[in-house]
C-alpha cells in the first residue's frame, strides 16, 4: 500500500540562478541536454531567450561552445583538458533530465592561483632564511669568533711575557678543553722564564 512520495526539489530557476551567480572568479557554468539543446551559459541568455529555450549548441553556437559539447559527449564525467582554449572542464551529469553541467575553469584561474601560493612561500621561505641567518650569526659569533679573538689577544699577551692569562676553560667543547691546554702551557713557560731569570 503506497503511503507516500518524498523528494527535494529544486525550481528551476533558482537552478539557473544558482548555475549563472555562484562561481569561482574568472569561471563559469554551463547547461546543456545531450542532444545539444542549450539550458543555461552566461553570455548566451539574450539568445536562449530569442529562441525561447531552443538554442542549440551545435547549430546556433560559436565553435568554442561546439567544441566543448564535443568534448563532454567524448569523454563524459569527471575532469578534462580543453587545451585548443587553454582551459579544463569539470562535467557531471545530471540524470532524470538527462543533463550536463559544466564548469568552465581558465588554465589562467590555476596559474594565477599557484603563483600566489609561490609568492606566498617564497616569501615565507626567504624571512625564515634571514632569522636562520642572524642566529647562526648570534650564535657563531658568542661560541666562535669572540673566544678566538680572545685567545689571539692571550697569544699576544704571552708573547710580550705577560703569563696573566685568562681563558675561559670550563666550557664543555673543544674551546674549553683548548683553553686549558693554553693554560697549562702558559703556566710551563711562566716557570722556565722565572728559572732563567734566577
Amino acid at each position: 500500500q503506497h503511503i507516500a512520495s518524498l523528494g527535494h526539489d529544486i525550481e528551476l530557476n533558482q537552478l539557473l540562478e544558482r548555475t549563472l551567480n555562484q562561481r569561482l572568479d574568472q569561471t563559469y557554468n554551463i547547461i546543456f541536454r545531450n542532444d545539444g539543446r542549450l539550458i543555461a551559459h552566461p553570455r548566451f541568455l539574450t539568445q536562449l531567450m530569442e529562441k525561447a529555450g531552443q538554442f542549440n549548441m551545435l547549430e546556433d553556437g560559436d565553435w568554442q561552445l561546439k567544441n566543448i559539447y564535443q568534448l563532454v559527449i567524448k569523454n563524459g564525467q569527471g575532469i578534462i583538458e580543453d587545451d585548443e582554449h587553454h582551459q579544463y572542464l569539470a562535467i557531471t551529469k545530471i540524470p532524470d533530465p538527462d543533463w550536463y553541467f559544466v564548469t568552465v575553469l581558465p588554465k589562467v584561474f590555476f596559474t594565477e592561483a599557484a603563483w600566489e601560493i609561490t609568492r606566498v612561500v617564497l616569501l615565507f621561505g626567504g624571512l625564515l632564511l634571514i632569522i636562520v641567518l642572524m642566529i647562526l650569526y648570534i650564535v657563531m659569533h658568542h661560541q666562535i669568533t669572540k673566544p678566538l679573538k680572545s685567545f689571539l689577544v692571550t697569544m699576544q699577551q704571552v708573547g710580550d711575557s705577560n703569563f696573566e692569562v685568562h681563558l675561559d676553560d670550563r666550557r664543555p667543547d673543544e674551546l674549553g678543553h683548548l683553553a686549558k691546554a693554553f693554560k697549562t702551557m702558559v703556566a710551563i713557560l711562566s716557570e722556565r722564564e722565572k728559572q732563567l731569570i734566577d
